[in-house]
């Protein structure tokens, strides 16, 4: 199918990536004097995390308006706390001070969807903070919008827009980055020479088999900067939901059974500690964590899924409407504002948990780890950018709810400016043709194998490896039989990868990423021998700060 034809586009700063991080890092890179180029496997403003229809989440301000002791200080310390000595100070630092200048840059450019209270903004409390600082908007999901505010502003300026084009590798010239070969739907290649490029492919939840991303969430950037020889720390720590409820809904009591309609937390949750006690804990937090008692709720809904037991149903039927206006008034200020948020939420998806019990499980939801990068959102490539959520650093073993989206305007930015810096000073390194001849000679042979392996059938087994022992729980045999499986399928599989119709052209070649991402997942995850954060060994249950208060880091 594919020709090895080759346009090449030169421009000062490559943009790989189309969603909120991209968009940030695209309008400050031009306005900071570069010409900009953004490629993007799907359509721009409808590819990409960002761009989930019905997400809801937020974006963290530390700026007091609801609670007037909330401050950049007070956020930073609670960052930390959440990292549980995973995050870089300094980095965690930025987004506590920026954060504030970045939403103005939003509201500036047409923002308008923020609730309020006159003029002060609304805030709320999210998961893992102590203090109300994150701001929500009046339609069902934030992230949208701003990734429509910020397409609007890129198509004011002489931004190139490709979109539908995949990242292949990245082209590299005396250790630097100058660039990236990729290739279109219809399999023609296309050489982008850049001074600066920067990544911002989102993460990679689609390796497990239950997430809360788009089926084009693959892990390209880890992968493309894996292979061009960067680090990567904190891989292990990835944040996972249960699916189906909203947490502060723990605060109702509700039955939980599985399918033989037997109620199995007595199994999991120790003597001395309730299920009340346990759902509390639970209800401050969307994301899993070993950190408090309602890591019992995740841990004993994996098991009974996983063991063969699922499915598993949260059963609120018991309560009555008055039950449920009286929680109601009686959460007012809490974590998401309470049952009110949780309630309206599931209401807008047309869910009534008066009516039928909720079926739930376990589901990979954002990466905390990635490429190491600096303050100037540099990886340890020259000429190569990141930012979150593919880039590490700003958060660690949990992150506060609303700091991935801040994020992602803050390191946006940071990218973008910086790696126009670059551009400005950088007289710029000739592409290497060999490079670019063996790379498309490589991914010719992959494209036109006539074998009888499908992707789907390769990426169903990435993600049932993934799902069955690097989730919620993980131990040693588990994982040591995933890196095998993995490593299994890369000898054996992998080769007879075909290409079966040309729309699965880039499923086909997300399969290689899929695999490296999720070997730097399960090596990093039996490399640690402990449990903290969202990383759960249930043959080293503790926190061990003696031996592993340190990251891993993972390089080719």
């Amino acid at each position: 199918m594919a020709k090895t034809a080759l346009d090449t586009i030169e421009t000062d700063v490559l943009i790989i990536g189309g969603g909120g991080a991209g968009c940030r890092s695209a309008l400050e890179a031009f306005d900071n004097g570069a010409s900009v180029t953004m490629v993007m496997k799907g359509a721009f403003g409808k590819g990409g995390a960002s761009c989930l229809p019905g997400w809801n989440g937020g974006f963290n301000v530390p700026k007091g308006d609801t609670d007037p002791n909330d401050s950049p200080e007070e956020e930073l310390k609670e960052i930390l706390q959440a990292g549980e000595g995973m995050a870089d100070e300094k980095l965690a630092r930025i987004i506590a001070y920026e954060t504030l200048d970045r939403l103005h840059d939003l509201e500036k450019w047409g923002l308008n969807t923020i609730i309020k209270d006159g003029d002060k903004y609304h805030q709320i409390r999210a998961c893992f903070s102590a203090r109300p600082r994150l701001i929500k908007t009046s339609d069902m999901g934030i992230a949208p919008s701003i990734v429509a505010v910020l397409k609007k502003q890129i198509e004011k300026r002489d931004i190139r827009v490709v979109e539908k084009v995949m990242a292949l590798d990245l082209l590299a010239r005396d250790r630097a980055c100058v660039g990236a070969l990729c290739i279109d739907k219809e399999g023609k290649y296309i050489v982008f020479k850049a001074k600066s490029t920067v990544l911002a492919t989102g993460g990679a939840a689609a390796i497990f088999h239950s997430n809360r991303y788009p089926a084009d969430i693959t892990g390209d950037g880890y992968a493309l900067g894996y292979r061009a020889g960067a680090e990567l720390t904190n891989m292990e720590f990835i944040q996972m939901m249960i699916r189906g409820w909203h947490v502060v809904l723990g605060l109702l009591g509700p039955d939980v059974y599985n399918d033989s309609r037997e109620r199995f937390l007595p199994k999991y949750v120790p003597k001395e500690v309730t299920a009340a006690q346990c759902f509390f804990d639970r209800s401050h937090h969307g994301p899993f964590s070993t950190r408090d008692k309602g890591r019992f709720i995740d841990i004993a809904v994996y098991k009974e899924i996983t063991e063969g037991r699922g499915p598993v149903y949260m059963d609120f039927t018991r309560l009555t409407e008055e039950d449920l206006k009286r929680s109601v008034i009686a959460t007012r200020g809490g974590p998401y504002n309470g049952m009110e948020t949780a309630l309206n939420t599931m209401k807008a998806f047309g869910s009534n948990i008066l009516e039928k019990p909720i079926q739930v499980s376990p589901g990979a939801h954002a990466f905390n780890g990635g490429l190491r990068i600096n303050e100037r959102a540099e990886t340890t490539v020259p000429g190569l950018f990141a930012t979150v959520e593919t880039a590490a650093g700003p958060h660690g073993a949990d992150r506060l709810g609303g700091n991935m989206l801040a994020g992602c305007q803050v390191f946006g930015a940071r990218a973008g400016k910086y790696a126009a810096e670059r551009a400005r000073n950088f007289a710029g390194l000739a592409v290497d043709k060999k490079q670019v001849d063996a790379d498309c000679h490589t991914f010719d042979k992959q494209i036109r194998n006539q074998s009888d392996v499908a992707a789907t059938e390769i990426e169903t087994k990435i993600k049932d490896l993934m799902w069955n022992n690097c989730l919620t729980v993980r131990n040693q045999k588990g994982l040591e039989g995933c890196l095998s499986g993995l490593r299994r399928l890369r000898a054996e599989a992998l080769p007879r990868l075909s290409l079966k119709h040309k729309d699965e052209l880039f499923k086909v070649l997300a399969v290689p990423n899929m695999l490296d991402v999720a070997e730097m997942v399960s090596s990093s995850a039996l490399e640690r021998k402990e449990s903290r954060g969202s990383h759960y060994r249930e043959d080293y249950p503790d926190k061990d700060d003696r031996h592993w208060l340190k990251t891993i880091t993972v390089k080719k």
